[in-house]
């Protein structure tokens, strides 16, 4: 009975041992340009597997914007692009085949991204509703003594009471006015250290009557 088991043992064994290998893994290669067609060093190549949209493999471009991308399953990807300085961009559908390297036709080309920051808002009348109609207008001040470029722009808040601005995407002063009839001035004075967004409330009070 002790040889049947150990021999039955032995035979799952070797049937266990006959399944074949995994797939050989496979790479995608390419490189990466601005758009005056330099290579761009130090982007991020990120590739996501098209089935489950998990990320699977990251690389960074050399100096000559190159860039290689290993041990990936065979399969389909989409390659995600980033730079600091530049837009993102996707590649979709690429194909990956066992124990093969893909290597893309053309350069993934990058846009450089546009250096602005984004100064937003609403404005609302004493009891916290949204007020549309109003006219606001954004000014640059210097910060001490410096000379700064002159630049004021305006707008009526819309229907939903919300404005935008987009401003030089560097350290500025800015004064913020909100005036429509019937209702007092409201400024503010907001500061931007850089490429970001701030949201601003700007809320009128009703002028007294006679004034």
């Amino acid at each position: 009975m002790t040889g049947v088991i150990l021999f039955l043992l032995s035979l799952g064994l070797s049937v266990e041992g006959a399944i074949p290998p995994a797939s050989s893994p496979g790479r995608i290669a390419g490189e990466v340009k601005d758009e005056r067609g330099q290579p761009t060093a130090r982007a991020k190549v990120r590739a996501i597997e098209v089935r489950t949209n998990r990320t699977l493999a990251e690389a960074v471009t050399g100096e000559d914007g190159r860039f290689v991308l290993s041990d990936l399953a065979p399969g389909r990807y989409a390659l995600l692009v980033s730079s600091p300085d530049h837009e993102p961009v996707i590649v979709r559908s690429i194909e990956v085949k066992a124990g093969r390297e893909t290597t893309l036709k053309s350069p993934i080309r990058l846009r450089r991204a546009e250096a602005y920051a984004v100064i937003s808002g609403a404005t609302f009348d004493p009891n916290g509703f949204l007020l549309p109609g109003v006219r606001v207008v954004l000014e640059r001040l210097p910060f001490n003594e410096e000379k700064v470029p002159p630049l004021k722009l305006e707008q009526i808040s819309n229907s939903s009471g919300e404005f935008a601005f987009r401003v030089p995407g560097e350290r500025g002063r800015y004064r913020l006015t909100a005036t429509t009839s019937g209702y007092e001035p409201d400024v503010q004075i907001i500061e931007v250290g850089g490429l970001e967004r701030r949201r601003v409330a700007l809320r009128l009070k009703v002028r007294a009557k006679g004034g």
